[in-house]
């Protein structure tokens, strides 16, 4: 794995996430999010609200982006979606301006796809709760991928782990360069993070019962995160 250096944090005068950067030594890394803050009660159903997600980020995908997703729940806090785009260059500001230029691209998506839908860039506050969820979750959980990413999994995932009061914070990676995995896969690689051996096994039985999927066998002992892509940079200051 490459080290990080030099990472960044950038906002724009009115308080939102502009991008997240990181140099790595064959070039940087950009990252760009915005955060879905309210969606109509007509495109709350979840088959409808997976179905045009998917042709969202499956276009965006297709356009050139490298596409992130996290869903970040705490006890208290309820649970935050943020979507954005990635891209890397060995220049710094031509990484940045992909990135945005990704984010454009699937922000135009998700707002036609869902009308009044509302959708602004992280604030400091909002980066705040996935660096907290990150603190509270040192663990990774690989989460299988496959046909069953085909129907909609967030909110009993996502309800699930907050009913049972265990923060948790799920990643899905969609990127260029690589094939796109099983038929009716659209991410091709999720992890999630978790705080302990409980909270894993209830998040991958919730997993295995929004995908009917055989739960994972115990395997080895679970890893710390390494602290990298877009969790890392939540933890830097405005601006810094």
């Amino acid at each position: 794995m490459e080290d990080l250096l030099d990472p960044e944090v950038r906002y724009d005068d009115e308080g939102g996430l502009h991008h997240l950067a990181f140099r790595l030594p064959s070039g940087w890394r950009a990252v760009a999010l915005m955060a879905l803050r309210r969606l109509p009660a007509s495109s709350r159903d979840p088959s409808v609200r997976l179905e045009r997600t998917r042709r969202v980020l499956r276009g965006a995908w297709a356009a050139g982006a490298d596409l992130v997703v996290l869903h970040a729940g705490r006890p208290g806090r309820g649970a935050a979606q943020l979507y954005g785009a990635m891209a890397f260059h060995p220049d710094r500001g031509e990484a940045i301006r992909r990135a945005r230029e990704g984010l454009a691209v699937l922000w135009a998506g998700m707002a036609a796809a869902f009308p009044q839908s509302r959708w602004e860039p992280p604030d400091l506050d909002g980066m705040e709760h996935i660096r907290r969820t990150f603190e509270d979750c040192p663990r990774a959980v690989p989460l299988a991928v496959g046909p069953g990413m085909g129907r909609p999994w967030s909110d009993g995932v996502c309800r699930g782990m907050l009913a049972l009061g265990r923060p948790f914070l799920v990643q899905l990676l969609l990127l260029r360069g690589k094939p796109r995995g099983p038929e009716g896969a659209f991410f091709l690689e999720a992890r999630a993070l978790v705080p302990d051996l409980e909270a894993r096994r209830a998040l991958l039985g919730l997993w295995a019962q929004a995908f009917r999927a055989p739960p994972a066998p115990p395997g080895p002992a679970l890893r710390a995160v390494p602290q990298r892509i877009v969790i890392r940079f939540a933890r830097l200051g405005r601006n810094s």
